[in-house]
């Protein structure tokens, strides 16, 4: 697992209960510092950085994932993970274990500690105002994203992708069991998917003039 993954959760789990967070952006110039250090191959002192700005360094993370020239969920998975989102409960639990499966060790690993920590962080909801799905709103344009195409055709689907990873956290990351026995789980309702695709839609640029 990156340094900078481990280093950034550990921050917004200690000290980082607070309202909106990874929704609400950080200060670009603690952004910026924090980048350089570990640009510089250098790990932040934690004990030092538990009063810094928490959303510069949940941005940070976000922007850690959304510049990898792979994305986490890979580019040649992408097809299989957007179709698993359509399924039910007890077959998506199943594809998605076998999805991620497929992906490089590396990835694996990556993912199991970055969902665990979203899971954790959806327990605190009613903290931070984060739910498992607008934690998954705000994750999944940094986790996948389609090679060569429009990426917001499917970001309502992306999001249920991601959801569906924080909510069946223990049913797909930590059972053995291929016939584990799935229930539906009560996803939040709050904010509903086709909401967040309009929200997407809003942001698209208009036509040139």
């Amino acid at each position: 697992v990156p340094r900078i993954v481990e280093f950034c959760c550990d921050i917004i789990e200690e000290s980082g209960l607070t309202d909106g967070v990874y929704r609400l952006s950080g200060q670009s110039s603690h952004i910026v510092t924090l980048k350089r250090q570990f640009q510089g191959g250098k790990v932040p002192d934690k004990a030092q950085n538990n009063n810094t700005d928490v959303h510069a360094v949940a941005s940070l993370l976000k922007l850690y994932f959304r510049s990898l020239p792979e994305p986490l969920l890979t580019f040649d998975l992408y097809q299989d993970f957007i179709q698993a989102a359509k399924f039910s409960p007890r077959y998506q639990v199943s594809s998605l274990r076998k999805l991620v499966a497929r992906l490089p060790k590396t990835h694996q690993n990556t993912l199991v500690y970055l969902m665990k920590h979203l899971q954790k962080l959806s327990t605190y909801h009613d903290v931070t105002g984060m739910t498992s799905r607008n934690l998954a709103i705000v994750w999944a344009p940094n986790l996948l994203r389609p090679n060569n195409q429009d990426c917001l055709r499917d970001c309502g689907l992306q999001a249920l992708l991601v959801e569906a990873l924080i909510v069946y956290f223990e049913e797909i990351f930590e059972s053995d069991a291929e016939n584990t026995c799935v229930t539906k789980k009560n996803f939040t309702k709050e904010v509903s998917i086709d909401q967040a695709v309009a929200r997407a839609e809003s942001f698209k640029p208009g036509p040139p003039e």
